[in-house]
C-alpha cells in the first residue's frame, strides 16, 4: 500500500467531474487500498478518488475509526468502499452540519444535506449493494459523491468567503514548505 497525494484546493483537479468504473480489477482493488490508507494518514473519515488526482468513481469512507488524543489512528472502524456510488433516495428533512475536507485543509464550511439517504454502489466484489445512511455516516457520503460530481465545500459559499478559503490554503501551504 502507499500514501496517495491529496490535491488541495484551488487545484483545477477538484472540479472535474469523474467517470464510472467499468471494471473491477486488481488495479483498482489497489487504489481503493491506498486511499483507505492515505485516508487514514491524512487523519479523514472519508476520501474520493478524484482528491487523489484519480478522475474514477470510487469513494473510501471509515466514521468509526478510533484515535488517540493526539489524532494517531488506534484502530480502523467499519470500512466502507464504494464503487461507482449513486444516491438512489433522500429524506425531505434537512440537517447542517459544519463539514471539513482533506482538499481544504483547516477550513469548515456549514452545509446543509438531505438527512437520510439510501445509496447504491459496487463493492471491491463487484456486487451491487444498497445501504441507508444517516447522521456523520451519510453527510460524509453526500460529501465524498460531490467530489465525484466536481463539487466542493467552496461551491456551498460566497464567491467572497470562497476567495478567502483558497488564499488561507495558499498561506498554509506556503508555511509547509518551509
Amino acid at each position: 500500500m502507499a500514501i496517495l497525494k491529496v490535491y488541495t484546493a484551488p487545484d483545477l483537479i477538484l472540479n472535474q467531474k469523474s467517470e464510472p468504473i467499468l471494471e473491477v480489477n486488481e488495479k483498482i482493488k489497489k487504489l481503493a487500498q491506498d486511499m483507505l490508507e492515505t485516508m487514514y494518514y491524512e487523519n479523514g473519515i472519508g476520501l474520493s478518488a478524484v482528491q487523489v488526482g484519480i478522475l474514477k468513481r470510487l469513494i473510501t469512507i471509515d466514521v468509526t475509526q478510533k484515535r488517540d488524543k493526539k489524532g494517531n489512528l488506534l484502530e480502523p472502524g467499519e470500512q466502507f468502499i464504494m464503487i461507482n456510488p449513486i444516491i438512489i433516495n433522500h429524506s425531505t428533512e434537512k440537517k447542517t452540519y459544519e463539514e471539513g475536507c482533506l482538499s481544504f485543509p483547516g477550513e469548515g464550511v456549514e452545509i446543509e444535506r438531505p438527512s437520510k439517504i439510501k445509496v447504491s454502489y459496487l463493492n471491491l466484489q463487484g456486487e451491487e449493494k444498497t445501504l441507508e445512511a444517516e447522521g456523520l455516516f451519510g453527510i460524509c457520503i453526500q460529501h465524498e459523491i460531490d467530489h465525484l460530481n466536481g463539487v466542493t465545500i467552496s461551491n456551498y459559499v460566497s464567491h467572497l468567503k470562497k476567495e478567502m478559503m483558497i488564499k488561507r490554503i495558499l498561506k498554509y501551504k506556503k508555511r509547509l514548505k518551509f
